[in-house]
């Protein structure tokens, strides 16, 4: 069976490889690592990944929430959410556009893998 290809999208490193130590060690497989929207849209088209984790406030143009818009206009992929930021207006952005789950950082790599399987439930079923 295929492992479940993940694309994570994050600006700072120690967070981005933290993840993706996390998630690698629960079987997944990380097809790259970005850390702008433009990358996350541009890398979601060539690698499909089934499951996209996004930090919400991004280097670049575009925050976390406009890149998984994008992302959705083209893809029925689920994205995974993550962020420092616990201000209500992010998250409520997040949660009127149906944007499936989002953790707020730091997180733990139980919290991790069950919002993953749930993202992942959702979108499958």
């Amino acid at each position: 069976m295929a492992k479940t290809k993940i694309l994570i999208v994050e600006d700072e490193a120690i967070i981005a490889y933290d993840t993706k130590v996390k998630l690698e060690l629960e079987g997944y497989e990380i097809v790259d690592i970005v850390g702008t929207g433009q990358a996350a849209i541009k890398y979601t088209d060539i690698h499909k990944p089934d499951l996209v984790v996004m930090d919400i406030v991004l280097n670049g143009e575009m925050n976390g929430i406009e890149a998984a818009e994008k992302i959705l206009a083209g893809h029925k992929i689920p994205i995974l959410f993550l962020s420092a930021h616990s201000e209500k207006t992010l998250l409520r952005q997040v949660e009127s556009n149906d944007l499936y789950n989002y953790l707020i950082k730091p997180v733990s790599a139980e919290e991790l893998f069950q919002a993953v399987i749930q993202a992942l439930n959702v979108s499958n079923g």
